[in-house]
């Protein structure tokens, strides 16, 4: 009920996307959005429905970010908001995350991010790294060099997965990279 007494104000961009921003009710409350991609790619398959849904094409996650940069947003990072950061006193804070650790978060989405001054959240699924379509080592470690917060997301992404393999707490094997990791908090539940 709280949710629905919110106001919402939409900036409606190309294809349909939207960017829905939630508004305090009072001065004590602080709202924050999360956006949460899985690909910024050009892709529309009528046979893959869950691929063509969970994907923004890099035209619209341009205009998001313009609209975000436009209207005085600036990145923080789940750390940031767990600490209740001073950034989130004079600004308008949000989260931009990146779920799986797919190539096009590096391809496409990295130089937007770098375009409009923001970072963004990457979660990596560790036993994906250098493979086909997914971040390389050499990849997230320029990503982390360029104030990217890197995060465990899970092992593997198999649902059959006992949970030693889904656990945050095995993904974390790689923190010997010379990154920054946000192991904290998994991706996954």
């Amino acid at each position: 009920r709280a949710r629905s007494r919110q106001r919402v104000i939409q900036a409606v961009v190309p294809q349909h996307r939207a960017i829905a921003v939630l508004e305090p009710q009072s001065n004590r409350e602080a709202t924050v959005p999360i956006l949460m991609y899985h690909y910024i790619r050009d892709y529309i398959d009528p046979n893959d429905s869950i691929g063509t849904n969970l994907s923004v094409s890099p035209a619209v996650f341009e205009s998001q970010m313009t609209f975000l940069e436009q209207n005085n947003y600036v990145s923080i990072s789940p750390s940031d908001l767990a600490n209740r950061s001073e950034i989130l006193a004079d600004k308008k804070p949000i989260i931009i995350s990146f779920d799986d650790g797919y190539l096009d978060a590096y391809t496409n989405a990295y130089p937007i991010l770098k375009k409009h001054n923001f970072f963004g959240v990457f979660y990596i699924i560790t036993n994906k790294v250098d493979r086909e379509n997914f971040l390389t080592r050499d990849q997230i470690i320029e990503l982390d060099k360029n104030k990217m917060i890197i995060g465990s997301h899970t092992v593997s992404t198999s649902r059959s997965a006992g949970p030693c393999d889904r656990s945050s707490t095995h993904s974390t094997v790689l923190v010997r990279w010379p990154i920054n990791w946000a192991t904290s908090r998994g991706a996954s539940p």
